[in-house]
């Protein structure tokens, strides 16, 4: 679940900002502008999402956050003209959408193992996280191709891509179980 996350996430990140000033005509001096307002948007919103997924539940508020995320993926990836002030909104709710999703998988992510288990089942999580990321930019690298008037092409289809992901990530969190509830499963499983 993990890499299929990270997967739909880092297949468009790498190409966000050659895309903002490649076909939206923004100027390479203000991208800092969309990870600074992205980045203190996350530091207002996250405790929020946090103290939401311990009271609705991990996996109801990840399946919220992935939904949401649909809308900013599909519009960063097929981003016209437009003021800043939309793009700052647009990849602003990015940041939010995003980062919640993150919150409440490292809750599910890390309720897979026993406590004397975590430190070192979370360091091989994190390294196939960033193993996929990796992957997921050679695969929106791949489809992406830079025209001849400078313009990136095929960005939508790495959305797509990215949102076919997200959805398959949203089945597989249904099925990851909490080591609790996985040994409780196992204990009233009728004797064959």
């Amino acid at each position: 679940m993990s890499i299929v996350l990270m997967m739909g996430h880092f297949a468009i990140i790498p190409f966000i900002a050659p895309s903002l000033v490649s076909n939206v005509g923004y100027s390479e001096n203000n991208i800092f502008l969309i990870y600074l307002v992205g980045g203190a948007l996350t530091i207002f919103t996250s405790p929020q999402v946090g103290k939401l997924a311990d009271r609705r539940g991990k996996y109801p508020v990840f399946v919220a956050f992935a939904l949401l995320s649909l809308i900013p993926v599909w519009l960063i990836t097929n981003l016209w003209p437009m003021p800043l002030w939309a793009v700052l909104m647009i990849s602003g709710v990015f940041f939010i959408v995003v980062n919640g999703r993150m919150i409440p998988v490292q809750a599910i992510v890390s309720g897979v193992v026993t406590p004397q288990q975590r430190g070192g089942f979370m360091s091989i999580n994190s390294s196939m996280q960033q193993l996929a990321t990796g992957f997921a930019a050679m695969i929106g690298g791949a489809i992406v191709q830079k025209s001849a008037d400078g313009r990136i092409e095929h960005y939508a289809w790495v959305g797509y891509f990215s949102i076919l992901l997200i959805a398959a990530s949203i089945w597989l969190a249904g099925r990851v179980k909490p080591i609790e509830e996985a040994a409780t499963a196992v204990e009233l499983r009728p004797e064959t």
